[in-house]
């Protein structure tokens, strides 16, 4: 049976745009019909129509179909559910294709069959001496060996006239490259490249014309761009060289500077000559790189013999977005026949006839070797091939990262190390997690500068490694000499940058071995700057660093298979992220760790909700523990003792985060030392900065007045020049207990609130505005506030009154808080106290003036959309007030909903699990919202985002038994409205994976 991993699934979608889209639709609760068998899947994906999406994959390639529109393959439908099959194949039962699947892949199997035969055919009536089309490149002076006819020999011919013209341009023009110095190239146009480029094309040297391609980049791309492109023109030189001394080669040298200089075998040439090296195998895919070249994307894919033992490379082009004609999974095995190019290493190849899937073929992976052996086999093989690009191996390392951020392999024994080179530092730390410091088995591309990792595994310390010597023989040549006694590289350099022209320093006197004497000193400069460009990386020294401590070993058992895929899953979508710390919260009680494979997606989420922090650490165990320290990022974040054993040195030059997170700490021991680290530092900080330091008073119970030595803290910030902390200091006094503040302010608001009793009719509220003064400011309250209406006074009266316990007012009057709340309501103030009043019962956290507000609030005909101040006054209340409040504000029959009914807001404010009375009244409302018609009023609107955010809430819930109460409540969800079937069924796909999270736990 064909499987695949969650890695090989992602790599198989190209476009990340549908690759993203492919995951939101990952989820059992989009799928219906799932099916597969050893070789196919399917299933039908729900979507905004009446009719789902019929989806299907071909596993053996695999390829894919969709009833979907998209043009784009394999769509995000098809992406979705190769996706599901990598994280939960459970879910796909085993069963025969539907009719629709079953024809399609009929069709497949004919096709595959039909292009099979004609393949045959093709290569057993045609000789390899007869394939037209690419010159015979295993002869240096003729293209064919025996052409066909008069016409082809003379074509042939015709073409190596052109290329040999075409390398002496590029000769002439190399040299007159280095004659006038490589100084001012950043200031060339790039046309001075590509118009070379392009006559190297016409002259039908593609080759060639992609390495100048490639080196136009070069005086762009950082300070040493001199050095590397010095470097590189030096080996293209040696390559063009070769090329015009191709009548000296030996065979297979010309067939490798032929292919290296463009002249490329063509495919239907190679596998119809029966003297080619065919290897039939069971390929492992051992990794892939791609990368973008003009309008084309190339990738290379690197095979190992499972029998043979034997690496191949495979090298493909696709035209923009299209797919590769070759769909190869990471890891996978296929069974096939590769035939070889010919050339001095012979590592590229393409399949015969296709390569199968062989979902239950079994093989190891290529033995690891050292780091040193590496760098042995590297020298080898440029002995014998000195324009190679890219060594495959695979390496027995420990992957590190250095002070400077630089990623590393490490020698396990002796810590020295190469340089690796990663597409991005999530990669990087993936490694991390995953190996722990321990060695691991990496497999990838040796350029002479850094090893470019393309996959990896484990593999016990106990197999065997590849000895230095055994990779390859050495080249059969001559003894090197012996080196200049002086670095012969900066002389180069030099001349290089001024040009021979005005560079009269003597050039290095290096012994070239077979080369032909120079003629002029820019040949001499390039043939020497090519011999030590390809000595300097045969001649790479490993970098000494310190091997890394590893992590310590666990002494709590990991998530188990379902747990690891449910975790994989709540990490995946932001609507999952509910869950995510309630499940890591629960791992930790049960004494469950993350798995490393998703230590990294879990730290960057802890670093982006450092709240959950205090959750999560026990999960992490001391991998995770271990990781987090080696990243500023996330250190603080999981570190208990960062966390919690911060000292004076953190408070007197630790970061803003550090020294409030010390201000909390001594806050909660004890005030007096808190206060006396204020007084000291509070003065000499900015007004920012004096900001955040007393927002460390959140941490204080809100229910209780702040301890009063803080008292003599604030009182002198009453004076500050800066408005904000000025306010923010009269907020934290007006809480602090036997404070001066309250009764100044009292004494000032006292005259402006009079209640005018009536023998007969209902007392008022007789409202007076102030007279500000500037010494107003030294209480916290300014000229102008936007925070009211009305004007300035009525502004200066709002701010007065949101500083004083509202319940005083109640008691000065000998009213109850709702008879207050009603006299305010009927002034033409109410716009202005109620608000305030809002602000000073969240202060001042009294609950009964609270509840008063709000209940005013819901007697109004149409309840106001979720504000702030309403919130915050929401949040002192008991829940049993919190559900006299809501009892209140909800609509009284769901038959007639108001629109711009605010109701849908407030109900996720309320404490879980709602009482059975509050369940019987919001339920017909939620049903009733689920399916009202769409409109484009702004009241409509807020109600919809609104009902989103309850449907949110549910999903979020713990509450015992409601899955069942909400599916039957909701009713037959067919009729729901369409803008809210995404929400409904993300909520009831939240309350299903509730009971699987929890037995994941207990597997």
């Amino acid at each position: 049976m064909i499987t695949f991993s969650e890695d090989q699934a992602t790599a198989l979608v190209a476009d990340p745009g549908t690759l993203k889209r492919g995951q939101e639709l990952a989820s059992p609760s989009k799928w219906a019909n799932l099916g597969r068998t050893d070789t196919a899947a399917w299933g039908e994906c729900a979507g905004s129509g009446s009719r789902p999406y019929l989806t299907g994959i071909d596993l053996t390639e695999p390829a894919f179909k969709c009833s979907c529109p998209s043009r784009v393959f394999p769509c995000k439908h098809g992406a979705g559910l190769l996706l599901l099959l990598a994280r939960q194949p459970a879910l796909l039962a085993p069963g025969a294709p539907p009719a629709w699947l079953a024809e399609w892949l009929a069709k497949r199997q004919s096709k595959g069959e039909e292009q099979a035969s004609k393949v045959a055919a093709k290569a057993a009536r045609q000789p390899a001496a007869e394939v037209p089309g690419t010159p015979d490149i295993s002869q240096p002076t003729a293209a064919a060996a025996s052409p066909t006819n008069a016409a082809q020999q003379k074509r042939e011919a015709q073409r190596l006239v052109r290329m040999q013209a075409g390398a002496e341009d590029l000769e002439t023009w190399l040299l007159d490259l280095l004659r006038a110095g490589l100084a001012d190239l950043a200031s060339k146009p790039g046309s001075l490249w590509e118009s070379q480029a392009a006559r190297l094309v016409d002259n039908q040297l593609p080759g060639l014309a992609a390495i100048l391609r490639e080196l136009a980049d070069y005086p762009t791309a950082g300070p040493t761009w001199v050095d590397r492109l010095l470097g590189r023109l030096g080996e293209l030189y040696l390559l063009l060289r070769a090329f015009l001394n191709r009548e000296n080669l030996a065979p297979a040298a010309w067939q490798e500077v032929a292919l290296q200089v463009g002249l490329t075998l063509k495919k239907d040439t190679l596998l119809a000559d029966a003297s080619a090296l065919a290897i039939a195998d069971t390929w492992l895919v051992l990794g892939q790189h791609t990368w973008p070249e003009e309008r084309l994307t190339g990738r290379r894919t690197w095979l190992y013999g499972q029998h043979s033992g034997r690496l191949a490379l495979l090298l493909e082009f696709a035209f923009g977005s299209l797919p590769f004609a070759t769909t190869l999974v990471p890891q996978a095995r296929y069974a096939g026949e590769l035939v070889f190019y010919p050339g001095l290493l012979r590592l590229r190849a393409v399949p015969s006839n296709g390569l199968a899937r062989r979902g239950d073929a079994a093989g190891g992976s290529p033995a690891p070797r050292t780091l040193t052996s590496l760098l042995d086999a590297y020298a080898a093989s440029l002995a014998r091939q000195p324009w190679l690009r890219e060594l495959p191996a695979t390496m027995w390392a420990v992957v590190g990262r250095n002070a400077a951020g630089t990623w590393l392999l490490h020698d396990p024994d002796s810590g020295a190390a190469l340089p690796l080179r990663l597409p991005d530092e999530q990669r990087g730390w993936h490694l991390l997690a995953l190996s722990g410091g321990q060695p691991l088995a990496l497999f990838g591309e040796w350029d002479g500068q850094a090893f470019r990792a393309l996959s990896h595994w484990q593999v016990a310390a106990t197999e065997a490694l590849v000895p230095a010597a055994s990779h390859a023989p050495r080249a059969q040549c001559q003894p090197a000499p012996a080196p200049p006694p002086a670095n012969p590289w900066a002389p180069l350099l030099r001349v290089a940058l001024l040009g021979t022209r005005q560079g009269t320093e003597a050039l290095p006197n290096l012994d070239l071995g077979d080369f032909p004497k120079a003629d002029s000193r820019e040949q001499q400069l390039l043939l020497s700057a090519g011999t030590l460009a390809l000595l300097r990386k045969a001649g790479f020294q490993l970098v000494a660093s310190p091997l890394p401590a590893p992590a310590r070993p666990e002494a709590r058992t990991l998530l188990s298979p379902s747990g690891h895929a449910l975790l994989h899953q709540l990490l995946s979508r932001p609507h999952y992220r509910s869950l995510l710390s309630d499940y890591l919260q629960a791992m930790s009680q049960h004494q469950r760790l993350v798995p490393p494979a998703l230590l990294v997606k879990v730290l960057r989420w802890v670093k982006e909700q450092p709240w959950a922090a205090p959750f999560v650490e026990e999960a992490l165990g001391e991998r995770g523990r271990w990781l987090a320290a080696q990243n500023p990022d996330w250190q603080l974040a999981v570190d208990a003792a960062a966390r919690h054993q911060l000292t004076e040195a953190d408070w007197l030059t630790g970061t803003p985060a550090h020294r409030r997170l010390f201000l909390e700490q001594q806050l909660l021991a004890g005030p007096a030392r808190a206060a006396q680290l204020l007084a000291e530092a509070l003065p000499q900080e900015p007004g920012a900065a004096q900001v955040a330091l007393l927002g460390a008073f959140e941490v204080l119970p809100l229910a209780a007045p702040l301890p009063a030595e803080l008292g003599p803290v604030l009182e002198p910030l009453l004076a500050s020049r800066a408005k904000e902390v000025r306010q923010t200091a009269a907020r934290w006094l007006a809480r602090t207990a036997d404070n001066t503040l309250l009764p100044r302010l009292w004494a000032r608001a006292e005259p402006l609130l009079h209640v005018k009793r009536k023998v007969l009719g209902r007392n008022t509220l007789e409202v007076t505005l102030p007279n500000w003064s500037a010494e107003w400011q030294r209480e916290g309250i300014e000229q102008k506030s936007a925070d009211y209406s009305g004007g300035e006074k009525a502004a200066q009266l709002g701010q007065l009154l949101a500083l004083l316990p509202p319940g005083r007012w109640a008691a000065a009057w000998g009213v109850s808080a709702a008879e207050a709340v009603a006299l305010a309501a009927a002034t033409e103030w109410a716009a202005v106290l109620l608000p305030a009043w809002l602000r000073a019962a969240r202060l001042h956290h009294d609950a009964e003036f609270a509840l008063a507000l709000l209940l005013h609030e819901a007697g109004r005909p149409t309840l106001p959309p979720k504000s702030r101040l309403l919130v915050e006054a929401s949040w002192v209340l008991t829940p049993a007030q919190q559900e006299t409040w809501l009892l209140a504000a909800l609509p009284a029959s769901a038959a007639t909903l108001p629109a711009g009914n605010g109701w849908a807001h407030w109900m996720p404010l309320a404490a879980q699990p709602w009482s059975e009375i509050l369940w019987q009244r919001a339920l017909p409302l939620l049903r009733a919202a689920l399916r009202q018609p769409a409109s484009w009023a702004p009241e409509q609107t807020d109600l919809d985002q609104a009902v989103r955010s309850l449907l949110f809430a549910l999903g979020a819930s713990a509450e015992p038994g409601l899955l069942a109460r909400l599916t039957a409540g909701l009713g037959e969800l067919s009729d729901v409205q369409p803008r809210f079937a995404e929400e409904v069924t993300q909520m009831l796909e939240l309350l299903e994976l509730r009971p699987r999270l929890a037995a994941s736990l207990l597997e």
